[in-house]
């Protein structure tokens, strides 16, 4: 909640709730706000200094996603990206919302990794 998008700045409301490992495969957040809604993370891989992949679903499941946050360091830090895919089905308002997505997330998961490097540096 430090960094990610799901978090108090975006929306006082939101609590959290914590199961599985501290940290690595099977851990998992369960985030709950009036603004931004209900959901829940779970790692479900990751490679130490590579990458770590989420399965997210949102507002009571009526959203599925796949992310793989990907390092790559270089000789001056580390480049962090965000990847997510998923599938809307054949829901056919949610066929024409997908055209939006990279605007709508990709602006909140620039604001994530913008978070992210501030708490890192």
């Amino acid at each position: 909640p430090e960094w990610a998008g799901v978090n108090q700045k975006k929306d006082a409301t939101v609590l959290y709730s914590f199961s599985g490992p501290d940290r690595g495969i099977g851990c998992t957040m369960v985030f709950d706000g009036e603004k931004i809604g209900n959901g829940t993370i779970v790692f479900t891989d990751s490679e130490r200094d590579h990458s770590v992949s989420f399965n997210a679903l949102l507002n009571d499941e009526k959203a599925e996603f796949h992310g793989v946050v990907l390092l790559e360091p270089k000789e001056s830090g580390t480049d962090v990206s965000i990847t997510i895919t998923g599938d809307v089905g054949f829901h056919l308002a949610n066929r024409y919302v997908i055209l939006t997505m990279d605007q709508i997330i990709g602006s909140i998961l620039q604001e994530d990794l913008e978070s992210l490097k501030a708490l890192t540096e």
